[in-house]
């Protein structure tokens, strides 16, 4: 049995070797993206998602901040390597950041005082749901992507210099961009834990 939708999910890989080609204009990427804003599930239809879309400069200028904030807390001897992980995301097309609205949440709350401890949760789990979503469009459109958490070292130099909601939580980047190479496939972990059946 085939099936196309999962056959465009096993296009999506950890790609970190990318450049700064793409065959897409900047207008096709980012309707691609408001496209998955559309259709990704959010709890109650909340809709808390937030993405902020770095290219060109901006891009460039988000990860020599990220690095800054690396060497501020990083060993001397750690630096080479972060130059040359940081560089790999830099030579990429663009960046998505992102975030959450809390205060969505927050109103849920009062309007379900039963669900409230759930809403950060799920929140979060519909956050996954898009950056998972849009990282297999890029994927399925030749887009090489991952999915990076330097949160929270440099969730406050981030909002102020591209001023940002203060009170959005900052959740997570993607780097993309050309794939100059693929990754192996990863291991695939086989238990018989993996997925219970009760006929």
């Amino acid at each position: 049995m085939t099936n196309k939708t999962l056959k465009a999910f096993e296009k999506r890989h950890s790609i970190y070797n990318i450049n700064n080609e793409l065959n897409l204009t900047d207008l096709e990427i980012e309707g691609l993206i408001n496209k998955a804003l559309d259709i990704y599930p959010s709890a109650f239809n909340s809709q808390d998602a937030r993405l902020i879309l770095l290219m060109g400069e901006h891009h460039k200028y988000f990860w020599e901040l990220v690095k800054k904030e690396l060497f501020r807390v990083s060993k001397d001897n750690k630096k080479t390597k972060i130059e040359e992980k940081i560089a790999k995301f830099e030579a990429g097309y663009g960046t998505i950041l992102f975030f959450i609205a809390p205060e969505i949440a927050s109103t849920l709350e009062k309007s379900y005082p039963e669900y409230a401890p759930q809403f950060p949760i799920w929140a979060r789990e519909g956050n996954a749901m898009l950056q998972f979503l849009i990282w297999s469009i890029f994927a399925e459109n030749g887009i090489g992507a991952s999915l990076q958490h330097f949160n929270p070292l440099i969730d406050e130099i981030i909002k102020q210099q591209f001023k940002i909601n203060p009170k959005w939580e900052f959740v997570a980047q993607m780097p993309f961009g050309g794939i100059v190479d693929m990754p192996h496939n990863h291991t695939i972990k086989y238990t018989d834990e993996r997925l219970t059946v009760r006929p």
